[in-house]
Order: C-alpha cells, then sequence, then structure tokens
C-alpha cells in the first residue's frame, strides 16, 4: 500500500523521538494476507517447537496388573518392538507435540497414514484448582476406605486472557502441523473461552476450513438467579484441507408410538424404554448425549470426565478402524479408552501424574475385560517428555513415594521421603531450597497446589536476589502455561 507524504513524515518523526507508532498504522506498513486476526499483549507470529527426546516409562505387558502404580522415577524397559504401539505420553503437550513433530515418532506416525484425529479438552479459563477424590486402602467397601482429595489439574492461565490466547495458539498451531492433510480436529469448550477459540481456530485452520460447531446440550448442573442456565458446551470441528474423512452418524429419535411409515424408514422398540424410535441423523445439535452421573459406572472420579458416547460420535464421525487418533489433553483417558474399543490406533498426552495414571489403569482395565471376549488389546508404550533430570531417581527411600497418590507436605517426615527418593540432600532452615543433588539447588513444590504462574514468579525473583541459579523444581502438576512462562525467563 502507497503512503502518503504526511503518514511518512508523521512515522519518521515518531521514530525519532523514540515513540510507539500506533497500531492505525499497522495495516499500511504491512502485509497482512490473512485477513482477519487476533492481536493481544504479547502476541508471537513464530513457534518455538525445539524439543528433547521422549524418555520410555513402560511398555505394556500381560504381567502388569492394573492396581499396580506406574514408576515415574525409574524404568528397566528393553528396546521397543518396531511395530505401531498406541502412546500414553507424559509431560506438557506443547514439549509433547514438538517432540512428536520432529522426532523418530513423526516417521511412524507417517508410516501408519498420520493422525487423522485430534480432539481435544483444554481448560476453560475458570480460574480453580481441579481436584479428584482418591480411596486409599484395599477394602472391597468403598466406606472402608479412607478418602483425600488429589489435585488433577489446573483450570485458570494465571495472566489473563492474553495469556490463554498464547498459550493455545503456539498449542493449535502444533495441532495443525501434526494432522494428515486429510485430518480434523474437534475442539471442545464452554461460553467463557468459545469466541477467542473460533477466531484462534479461524486464523490458524482458516475461516473456510470450518466444518460445525456442534453443541453439546445437557440437563445436569446447578442453576442461576441471575441469567439463562447454562446448559451446553461448543465443540468445533475444523479440517485441515478441503479432502476430510466424515463418515454420518446417527442418533436414536424416540417417537410417542409406532407410526408404521415404511420399510425405507424403519421403527424399533427399546425393551429397557418400552418406547419406539428410528434412527435419525445427527445435526449439530447433540441433546441425547448425557453427561456422567453420580451413579455412571462409567464415572472414575477425574473432574470434567466426559462419557463415553460423547467420544463415540466424534471417533467414528472422523476416523475408521486402523487410523491414529489423538487427544493432548486427555485427562482420564476417554479418548483413549473409546479408541481402543473401537479399534483405533491412538496418542494421548497430559501433564499431570494423576491423569497418566488414572488412563493407564483405565486402559489396563479395558484390555483385561476384553480378554474375556478372546479379544487381545493393542500393545501401549508410556513415555515422558520430562528430561531426566527431573524426574529421574537412583534412590529409593522408606514410606511414601511421590506417585499418583503422593500425601500432601505437611509433615518434614513428607517432604524428607521425596528428598530421598529424588537422591538429594536436605537443606535445613533455608527459605525456599528444600535440597541439593549435586550441583542442583532443589526446590519442593506442595503437593497440594499446581505450581500456577504467580507462585513461579515469586519463587524465581527470590532466586534471582539471592543470585541462585540451577535449581531443579519438583511439583506434583503445573497452572496451564506455567512450564512455558518458565522456559521464557530462563
Amino acid at each position: 500500500m502507497k503512503l502518503s507524504s504526511e503518514k511518512i513524515n508523521e512515522i519518521i518523526r515518531l521514530l525519532r523521538n523514540r515513540q510507539y507508532i500506533p497500531e492505525k498504522y499497522r495495516f499500511d506498513l504491512f502485509e497482512n494476507p490473512r485477513g482477519v486476526e487476533l492481536i493481544w499483549r504479547g502476541k508471537k507470529n513464530s513457534l518455538n517447537d525445539t524439543f528433547s527426546p521422549l524418555r520410555v516409562l513402560e511398555y505394556s505387558d500381560t504381567s502388569i496388573l492394573p492396581d499396580t502404580q506406574l514408576d515415574f522415577e525409574n524404568s528397566t524397559v528393553k528396546k521397543a518392538p518396531s511395530n505401531w504401539r498406541n502412546k500414553i505420553i507424559w509431560g506438557d503437550n506443547k514439549s509433547v507435540m514438538s517432540s512428536l513433530c520432529g522426532s523418530s515418532l513423526n516417521d511412524q506416525i507417517k508410516k501408519e497414514g498420520g493422525i487423522k484425529l485430534i480432539y481435544v479438552d483444554p481448560p476453560f479459563d475458570i480460574g480453580i484448582e481441579r481436584k479428584m477424590q482418591v480411596d486409599i486402602g484395599v477394602s472391597k467397601d468403598p466406606a472402608n476406605r479412607k478418602k483425600y482429595k488429589d489435585f488433577a489439574y489446573s483450570d485458570r492461565f494465571g495472566r489473563g486472557k492474553e495469556f490463554f490466547l498464547e498459550s493455545m495458539r503456539e498449542r493449535i498451531s502444533l495441532m495443525h502441523k501434526l494432522l494428515a492433510d486429510d485430518g480434523s480436529i474437534y475442539f471442545h469448550c464452554d461460553w467463557r473461552t468459545s469466541a477467542l477459540s473460533r477466531l484462534l481456530l479461524d486464523e490458524i485452520f482458516g475461516t473456510e476450513r470450518i466444518i460445525n460447531e456442534n453443541i453439546w446440550s445437557y440437563k445436569t448442573g446447578g442453576l442461576s438467579k441471575r441469567s439463562f442456565a447454562r446448559k451446553h458446551d461448543t465443540i468445533f470441528m475444523y479440517s485441515k484441507s478441503a479432502t476430510y474423512h466424515f463418515n454420518t452418524q446417527y442418533y436414536k429419535s424416540w417417537q410417542k408410538k409406532k407410526y408404521n411409515y415404511n420399510s425405507s424408514y424403519p421403527e424399533y422398540f427399546d425393551e429397557d424404554t418400552g418406547r419406539w424410535y428410528h434412527m435419525s441423523v445427527c445435526r449439530d445439535v447433540w441433546d441425547d448425549i448425557y453427561p456422567i452421573g453420580t451413579e455412571n459406572k462409567e464415572r472414575n472420579g477425574y473432574p470434567t470426565q466426559k462419557p463415553e458416547s460423547l467420544l463415540e460420535r466424534v471417533i467414528k464421525a472422523s476416523s475408521n478402524e486402523g487410523e491414529i487418533v489423538a487427544d493432548f489433553f486427555s485427562g482420564s483417558g476417554t479418548t483413549a479408552a473409546v479408541a481402543e474399543k473401537l479399534k483405533r490406533k491412538w496418542i494421548i498426552s497430559d501433564i499431570g501424574r494423576t491423569a497418566v495414571n488414572l488412563s493407564r489403569k483405565r486402559i489396563l482395565d479395558l484390555q483385561d475385560s476384553m480378554k474375556s471376549d478372546n479379544i487381545s488389546g493393542m500393545p501401549y508404550e508410556i513415555l515422558s517428555s520430562f528430561g531426566s533430570r527431573f524426574i529421574e531417581s537412583d534412590k529409593k527411600g522408606p514410606g511414601e513415594q511421590l506417585s499418583q497418590s503422593a500425601f500432601f507436605i505437611n509433615n518434614n517426615s513428607q517432604l524428607d521421603n521425596i528428598i530421598l527418593s529424588y537422591g538429594a540432600v536436605k537443606f535445613d532452615n533455608f527459605e525456599f531450597l528444600h535440597a541439593k543433588k549435586g550441583e542442583r539447588f532443589v526446590h519442593i513444590v506442595s503437593l497440594e497446589t499446581a505450581a500456577d504462574v504467580k507462585y513461579m514468579d515469586n519463587f524465581i525473583q527470590k532466586c534471582l536476589s539471592a543470585r541462585v541459579k540451577d535449581i531443579d523444581i519438583l511439583a506434583l502438576g503445573y497452572e496451564s502455561g506455567a512450564v512455558d512462562y518458565i522456559r521464557d525467563i530462563s
């Protein structure tokens, strides 16, 4: 675009005075091939997709029992076989996806036809920490087991909507990069983030690539006297190209009676409900899928757990048997469980130990139940994107170890056990450093909460004031984006 002399002189004057150039000149100075673009403070147009190799924690084995705990600190596995294995990956999904894009695993994925479907249900930025109830003990009667609330994940982004946008921009960009050319993404959100998420998806995938804005409508939860009850989630479906998988899905449309239409429009009788129905083509409003209630057999205690019927519709619609589906905010592992049942290959990841252990147990339980029907489950492996310095331990301490059911640090003995398990030496009477391992200091975040951005910022400022560097930070979970924050200021 040609600039007038008046505009040129104004811009030169501003630059000479070291003043910011007003936003109104943005599109006069720079071309914008995207036409529509979201702008926020701190937006980066580049993608930092550096990666570190994924470390193997475990390969599936028929001798593994569902009730055994995954050893996050040590792995004594043999070399992996060359054939495909499904994947549970522990780590920040940005690092996980970067590793999948840049490592030899990308060749494995392409050999299997690429990732045909990505479903993600990221935190809705509600501003709270999600916890799940954990039973302690071996009694078959739940009433005889001790219970406590264990940290599940952080549903907040710490520094406002711009931090949510930047965090999601990087991750959606990596998902776009990972998808096969004929693949699709389903992005699950609610009223808090749906508008921003739609614009982000438009920017990265293109406004012409939206296929559906699906509404999942339900009736559970509380009511408000100050607004209409918020009783739906939004699931955006985008394709990577004009060529994509889609298999038409049907649902039971209930009838008051049998109408005897014709042979091309069959009617069925449901013995359980005593009602007639016919099969109708699914619309973009899904009101036939019910959330998981307190008595639902699927319920495993993980917060915001989604019903298998929801994932079944998504996976059946946008993938075929033998193809790869992925979920990079996998939580309780519903995507993997449904994909396993539907004979799809799968990749899931989560930053939380609780989620990884729960997903592992869920797959082991499922494969164990499939054996009774003479159906063999697909082999899988558990990987970690965290460097060995972060989680490796060459010593075992007595008592409880840092695991899915880790106890809160509320007394010195628990802190001592974690330090000993990590192979470090404890500091006494030191305000914010708990131990030292070799030449590196160790700080342990309370197991009762996530390491959020504010916590990490305060801690790093203390380290800078004390001129302390080379620190290992141990935490049960991190707030969304906290790992990115640490990398940015390191």
